[in-house]
């Protein structure tokens, strides 16, 4: 089963390359009847494409063996292969120039590849430092989970809650900048580095869009955000409505990785993210409506605000799935076993 679905999949996103190669080739249309039927068929491809992926991660590893690679694998295939297959439909994200250039191995890498694809110039690094920021994350998640394994009493759940986060952030950061380090070296690609600090931000839009995760939020503002706002006429609710689906979409990728990682629908994460979603939605409108007022506020101030929400919605919609018996203990036995 497993190996129909991918290879379904592997079609679809075959069909969508060279549908679009094929437009890019004749140039603009002029039909628009034309053009939408062509966006149709594509949206279903793609529809086809991320539905053949879905079950594919339970299918492929043991949630009790391996937690680790469960949730990696659906975040790959459930999440950014998707979202960067949808966004190069819309002629934007790291997919759409493979197409452009008529490279098809390079449309797979740009769709797969766990790296934070960098197009502005002055944002790019060179491999040396992408080394330097995976080697610094990984030696900060291990200390951090030496810490809370071995030292931190379990009832101390503020501490293990801020501990966990830098596991977090640090296994994640090593392998997506590793990795984006030897696609520089070897000029396959210009990146930038996965994380830029999260613990540092004074807003939820300055954790998400530009520290935490760029990666996926790249590929969230590329596929769902840009496609919902560009080419139409500007408007505050507009890109608020825009920001709360590109979190109601994240919400949903993290609810099926959720499910791979325990085997069952909580709904807890799809409402974590979702609340942040609307708290995204009503700082935005707080900052265009009092942009003085908001911009005199201290940065203490702001970054324990911040925090605070961080901590609070995580304690009672993403730790209950993480902590007693669930994620983390399997991440454990992955790591440190």
């Amino acid at each position: 089963m497993a190996g129909v679905l991918f290879a379904v999949a592997v079609l679809a996103a075959v069909y969508l390359y060279y549908q679009n190669t094929l437009m890019n080739s004749h140039g603009k249309k002029t039909n628009e009847t034309e053009a939408i039927q062509a966006s149709s068929r594509q949206l279903l491809c793609w529809a086809l494409l991320t539905l053949a992926l879905i079950p594919l991660p339970s299918l492929a590893f043991d949630r009790e063996v391996n937690v680790i690679c469960a949730g990696l694998g659906s975040t790959m295939v459930n999440w950014w292969i998707p979202i960067r297959a949808l966004s190069a439909l819309y002629g934007r994200g790291p997919a759409y120039p493979a197409m452009q250039y008529d490279s098809l191995w390079m449309y797979f890498i740009a769709l797969i590849a766990p790296v934070n694809f960098e197009f502005d110039k002055s944002q790019t690094r060179d491999a040396s430092f992408l080394v330097r920021k995976a080697v610094q994350a990984g030696a900060v998640g291990l200390l951090a989970g030496g810490l809370e394994r071995y030292l931190v009493p379990p009832d101390y759940l503020l501490a293990t809650y801020i501990l966990f986060l830098f596991v977090t952030a640090g296994f994640i950061q090593f392998q997506f900048d590793m990795t984006a380090a030897i696609c520089v070296y070897f000029d396959l690609c210009s990146c930038s580095e996965s994380f830029r600090e999260p613990w540092f931000a004074d807003s939820l839009q300055d954790f998400w869009s530009n520290r935490w995760n760029r990666m996926i939020s790249t590929s969230l503002r590329e596929g769902v955000f840009l496609p919902l706002t560009q080419g139409k006429p500007k408007s505050t609710w507009r890109t608020l409505t825009a920001v709360f689906v590109a979190f109601f979409a994240s919400a949903v990728f993290h609810e099926i990785m959720l499910f791979h990682m325990l085997g069952k629908f909580t709904g807890l994460w799809l409402t974590y993210f979702s609340a942040h979603g609307v708290l995204a939605v009503v700082e935005g409108f707080i900052t265009r409506s009092l942009p003085d007022i908001y911009k005199n506020i201290p940065y203490n101030a702001k970054w324990i605000v911040t925090m605070s929400v961080h901590l609070y919605l995580a304690h009672f919609f993403f730790w209950p799935v993480v902590m007693p018996g669930g994620v983390k203990e399997k991440f454990d036995h992955g790591v440190f076993d």
